[in-house]
């Protein structure tokens, strides 16, 4: 899964990360403690497959979808198959032979699992063979990987990446469950088939409730009546006046959330 084409990084900076972690990890060859890879592997198989079944369901209810959204749906069977193989590609007879760490945040599973899961979060899982081999040599140069080990790196890369998949697929679905609210709000909203002036903005306190009055769900409905051709500056003064007591306003909410959903589409396409 790492990618073709070429990634621009500090590659300096990510020398000194590397560096760094190879002098601080505490390594043992005992028996334990392991951490198997299994779990993180059924967990990303079952909320990938959720994903899958809820963004389906959108689709096929015509519901609009995100970008990134979209390339889950157009990749999930390759995301599938990755799961698959890693499952073959690193058995427990070979997974446990690879030093692991005695302490830390990934105490239990095998060190050149933290390089990797390093590399991932500097790269913001943009790897290629170029950052990876830049990476794997800084850190010899503190501490001597095993042929093993070498062995071990795609194949912990490909793991890194859907564990890092599967936690930007929950992001997915708490963002399609709010989309799925905001969707039948504006669809009370359409059907009501109202000129009346002034009447969106008596009607949309009692659709909205005290349930969806929170942030998240006002901007992603301002953007639902935007789309819609619904948001007049009368609405924009009263959804103004409702972000008042969070101290931001629509146009900064709206900013914010073009730029988290950008970064999610790039975090997932990477």
């Amino acid at each position: 899964m790492p990618t073709e084409t070429p990634v621009y990084y500090n590659k300096h900076f990510l020398e000194d990360e590397v560096r760094d972690l190879a002098r601080r990890q505490v390594v043992t060859h005992e028996k334990k403690p392991l951490e198997p890879i299994q779990p993180i592997l059924d967990r990303a198989d079952e909320i990938l497959k959720k994903t899958y079944r809820e963004l389906a369901r959108a689709a096929k209810q015509k519901r609009e979808l995100s970008s990134a959204g979209e390339w889950v749906l157009d990749n999930f069977y390759i995301i599938q198959e990755q799961i698959v193989q890693l499952r073959e590609d690193l058995p427990p007879s070979y997974y446990k032979k690879l030093p692991r760490l005695k302490e830390g945040e990934f105490k239990g599973y095998p060190r050149i699992y933290e390089l990797v899961e390093n590399l991932a979060a500097i790269s913001d899982n943009m790897i290629d063979q170029d950052n990876t081999s830049t990476a794997v040599q800084a850190y010899q140069e503190v501490a001597t990987l095993r042929l093993g080990e070498l062995w071990a790196v795609p194949i912990l890369i490909r793991l890194s990446l859907i564990r890092r998949l599967m936690e930007k697929s929950e992001q997915l679905l708490a963002q399609r469950e709010l989309r799925d609210r905001v969707e039948d709000v504006a669809e009370k909203i359409q059907d009501d088939e109202s000129e009346e002036p002034g009447y969106l903005i008596r009607r949309l306190p009692e659709l909205i409730g005290p349930k969806n009055d929170d942030e998240l769900f006002l901007t992603a409905l301002a953007q639902r009546l935007q789309a819609a051709g619904l948001l007049t500056d009368s609405e924009r003064s009263w959804f103004d006046y409702k972000f008042r007591k969070w101290n931001t306003s629509l146009e900064d909410q709206l900013r914010i959330e073009a730029q988290r959903t950008s970064r999610l589409h790039l975090s997932i396409q990477n």
